[in-house]
C-alpha cells in the first residue's frame, strides 16, 4: 500500500505539468507555467497591502474564502443526507 501511494504521490507532479501546458515538454514554458499563479498571488497582496493595509488584505481573505465555504457546507449537508438514506435501505 505504501508503495502505491508513493508512486501516486511522485507521478502526480508529472501529470499536472503535463495538463498544463498541454501535453507539450517544453522546460522553459513549463517553468513560466509553474510561477505564474505565484507569481500572480504575490502582486494581489503586495497591491493590497499597499494599498489599505493588512485589514485590506484580510478582507480580501474572507471575501474569496466566503464562497468556497458556502460551497463546502451544501458538500457536507450532501454527505450526511446520503449517508441516512443509505443507512436506511440496509437490511
Amino acid at each position: 500500500m505504501a508503495a502505491l501511494l508513493t508512486d501516486f504521490t511522485l507521478r502526480l507532479p508529472r501529470v499536472c505539468d503535463k495538463l498544463l501546458v498541454g501535453g507539450v515538454w517544453e522546460r522553459g514554458r513549463l517553468a513560466r507555467m509553474r510561477h505564474r499563479p505565484a507569481i500572480s498571488e504575490g502582486f494581489v497582496a503586495a497591491v493590497l497591502l499597499v494599498a489599505g493595509g493588512l485589514n485590506a488584505l484580510r478582507t480580501a481573505s474572507i471575501a474569496a474564502g466566503l464562497p468556497v465555504s458556502v460551497v463546502l457546507l451544501a458538500m457536507t449537508f450532501g454527505v450526511i443526507k446520503s449517508l441516512t438514506e443509505d443507512s436506511s435501505a440496509a437490511p
